[in-house]
């Protein structure tokens, strides 16, 4: 009878509170996964857009320019970075005053010595940048900070290092 009673009273509670068994949870890639689109940049001439979007290949996050006169998404979309195993940080690309070049820091594998890389866009509508590759500016153990640009001195920029 104890029990019984037991079943009862845990039965009520159920129906009463209106309890239910959990729901689906969100899926992980969903809430932490990359956009599709996202950190847009417009070039200092105003003719282009930088913005991160993950490889098709290897859903890595890179840097993608995007000349704005073209007429559809797929056209002058260039792939500018090809990182294949870690993303490129939307915080730490920047254009150079030109509007032909991005500058962006990056580390090896995690060793916190950010190097700073350029990358031209380049004159074709090529979806990668094996004709115009990236380009390491500082030495492998020079770590680099804060780079800054001035439209006064359009091929010039500024940058702390660690050496």
């Amino acid at each position: 009878h104890m029990l019984s009673a037991l079943l009862l009273i845990l039965l009520n509670f159920v129906v009463v509170s209106g309890w239910s068994p959990p729901t689906k949870l969100i899926p992980r890639q969903l809430l932490f996964g990359n956009a599709d689109y996202s950190s847009p940049l417009l070039s200092p001439d105003g003719n282009y857009l930088l913005y991160f979007s993950p490889c098709p290949t290897t859903g890595v996050l890179n840097a993608w320019i995007r000349h704005l006169s073209a007429s559809s998404s797929s056209d002058e979309m260039l792939h500018r970075t090809n990182n294949a195993t870690r993303p490129i940080r939307p915080d730490q690309v920047f254009w150079a005053e030109d509007s032909r070049t991005i500058l962006f820091l990056e580390d090896e594998w995690g060793d916190e010595i950010f190097r700073l890389h350029a990358a031209t866009i380049a004159s074709s509508t090529s979806t990668t940048n094996d004709n115009n590759p990236t380009r390491y500016l500082t030495p492998p153990s020079v770590k680099v900070t804060n780079v800054l640009t001035n439209a006064r001195f359009p091929d010039q920029f500024w940058l702390g290092m660690n050496e």
